[in-house]
């Protein structure tokens, strides 16, 4: 079962593994690991792992406030937690959003407009989660208007429109690239002839 919940606080485990707690469900804490969040962040050539940790660390912070879908992998009774995972739930909802509709089309395709919810937010880009995949928005694929930074107009958690503007399937017709953009140019060109 999918289940939501808020990001309240990010903390290490031992062997330094970043934990995610969320929301309580029915009086249990939820924890995510780090390797079930499914938010890959690659280390940088000239980058020291501690660095390269305190960087990670500060995206998942920035992530305080989210509302994520996850499943509930494991429970303790005893401790009153569960252990749940964004990773399964990201693959239940995107294989659902690749699937073809009755009329032969697929749920997501070029122009389809598409509910996202904000995951991050820095001075010049935004994460958005599109049907269980995150995306990367970048200043210029925000508005048509000249705007100074993203993060004086998105917060985490905020729910957001889209639009989709590429997928790329491979020969199976699985779904491999997803672009969108929070720009709508043909609402806004309506908009300025009115």
């Amino acid at each position: 079962q999918l289940l939501t919940g808020v990001i309240l606080s990010v903390n290490i485990v031992k062997g330094g593994e970043f934990v995610l707690s969320i929301s309580d469900y029915c009086g249990y804490r939820i924890r995510i690991m780090e390797r079930e969040m499914d938010v890959t962040i690659s280390q940088r050539d000239d980058e020291s792992y501690a660095a390269y940790r305190a960087r990670v660390k500060r995206a998942y912070e920035s992530m305080i406030g989210a509302r994520i879908y996850y499943v509930v992998r494991r429970i303790n009774t005893d401790r009153k937690f569960a252990v749940g995972s964004r990773r399964i739930a990201d693959r239940i909802r995107s294989s659902i959003a690749s699937h073809r509709k009755k009329d032969d089309m697929y749920v997501l395709t070029e122009g389809t407009e598409v509910p996202a919810m904000v995951m991050a937010v820095t001075r010049r880009s935004a994460f958005i989660d599109v049907f269980g995949v995150l995306v990367k928005i970048n200043i210029n694929q925000f508005s048509p208007n000249y705007i100074s930074a993203v993060n004086d107009y998105l917060t985490v958690g905020q729910e957001v429109t889209a639009y989709v503007t590429k997928v790329e399937r491979d020969e199976k017709e699985n779904r491999t690239a997803l672009n969108v953009t929070m720009r709508n140019d043909a609402k806004e060109l309506e908009r300025q002839k009115e």
